[in-house]
C-alpha cells in the first residue's frame, strides 16, 4: 500500500432480510489479515461446492481467497491455492477484479489488474483447488506502463468466448519537446 500509511481491515456485513446489515466481520474470521490494502474484492465458488468465495486483491501484500467453510467463517487459502502472488512469488499492487470462466471449463477464473510498472494477472482455475497463473503464457504478461484499475470478463464479440475488458486510469501525460523547435508538443497530433 502507500507507503507510510496504516492498512485497514477486511469487513463483512450480513444481510438480515429486513434492510439492516450486522458487521459478522469477526465471527466470518476475515479480520486475520489486518493491515492489508484490500483494493478489489469479488465473490465467486471457486471451488463448485455451492457456497460463496471471497477474492481481495491487496495493494502490495499477498492477496486473499477466502474459502466459505458453510459455517459462516472463512478461510484465507489464496497461497495453497496459488492466487496469492505473481508468477514469480511476490505480491502485487493488486487493484481490480474480474471473475468469469474465460476457458469454458466449468471453473470460474481470476483476473486481476495492478498498479502502475507491473502486468495484470490472469489465475486459471485448474478445478482441483488450484490457479494456475498463466498470465505470460496466455500472452497478456505485458508491462502497460499505467494504473491497471477496473477489469471485466465480457464477450465483445459475441463469439462464445469470454475477453478481458480492463481499463487504466490515473496515468499522467508524458510532456514532450521540441528540442530543434523549443515547444510544448504534448497536446499536439
Amino acid at each position: 500500500g502507500p507507503p507510510g500509511l496504516p492498512g485497514g481491515k477486511n469487513v463483512l456485513y450480513h444481510n438480515n432480510g429486513n434492510g439492516t446489515f450486522q458487521d459478522v466481520s469477526e465471527k466470518a474470521g476475515i479480520t486475520k489479515a489486518n493491515g492489508t490494502y484490500g483494493l478489489g474484492v469479488c465473490t465467486l465458488d471457486f471451488d463448485n461446492d455451492g457456497w460463496t468465495d471471497i477474492y481481495v486483491a491487496n495493494d502490495s501484500n499477498p492477496s486473499a481467497l477466502y474459502h466459505n467453510n458453510r459455517d459462516g467463517t472463512f478461510t484465507d487459502v489464496g497461497v495453497k491455492a496459488g492466487c496469492a502472488y505473481s508468477q514469480d512469488g511476490k505480491p502485487q499492487a493488486g487493484m481490480g477484479i474480474g471473475i468469469g470462466d474465460f476457458d469454458r471449463n466449468g471453473w470460474m477464473d481470476i483476473f486481476k489488474t495492478n498498479f502502475a510498472g507491473d502486468t495484470s494477472t490472469l489465475y486459471s482455475n485448474t478445478g482441483k483447488g488450484f490457479f494456475e497463473d498463466i498470465t505470460f503464457s496466455g500472452g497478456i504478461g505485458l508491462n502497460t506502463r499505467w494504473l491497471g484499475w477496473g477489469c471485466g470478463f465480457v464477450d465483445l464479440d459475441n463469439d462464445g468466448w469470454l475477453d478481458v475488458f480492463l481499463v487504466n486510469g490515473t496515468t499522467f501525460i508524458p510532456r514532450w519537446r521540441s528540442l530543434k523547435q523549443k515547444r510544448d508538443i504534448s497536446s499536439e497530433k
